[in-house]
């Protein structure tokens, strides 16, 4: 019936709840933020965690953490910049459209490409 295996369902379906939610919210500051505004805050509230995420796991492990070469940084910076780029424009397309609609468009990206 219920294995461990099949814990992913329960887990996605939570993640895809709390993207929709962090996306409903977000949308809700751009009125008062603007879109680039509300944008920043969601990458400006969330480092904090993800450093504290990252220093959790590596003291629970016990892990060595490596230094990255100088590759690394400027694909790290192109991935960052792209992702916030790509939120302000999500945001954009809410005010300009309808949640719904832009939340399909968000969904079927890979389909229309």
């Amino acid at each position: 019936m219920f294995t461990v295996a099949s814990l992913w369902i329960p887990f996605t379906v939570i993640a895809s709840l709390g993207q929709v939610a962090r996306n409903a919210m977000q949308r809700s500051l751009t009125g008062p933020l603007g879109t680039w505004g509300a944008t920043n805050i969601r990458f400006l509230f969330g480092l904090p965690f993800a450093l504290v995420f990252f220093a959790v796991i590596v003291l629970v492990t016990g892990d060595r953490v490596s230094w990255p070469t100088l590759a690394f940084w400027p694909w790290l910076l192109l991935g960052a910049l792209s992702q916030i780029f790509a939120t302000g424009l999500m945001l954009a397309a809410m005010n300009e459209r309808s949640f719904v609609v832009t939340t399909a468009y968000l969904k079927t990206e890979a389909i229309q490409t």
